[in-house]
């Protein structure tokens, strides 16, 4: 759950405003950075 959370907010943030965003999905800006990269790990790991 928490990496479809980060995985929409770039798609969403299109359209709406990435700290309201962030809010939504409870998490800080450093916390949504550090899960992005983690899924970007793990991406290029397959």
């Amino acid at each position: 759950m928490k990496e479809e959370k980060t995985e929409i907010v770039p798609e969403l943030s299109l359209e709406f405003h990435f700290d309201i965003l962030l809010k939504i999905i409870k998490r800080t800006h450093s916390t949504y950075c550090y899960q992005l990269k983690e899924l970007d790990k793990i991406n290029d790991q397959n």
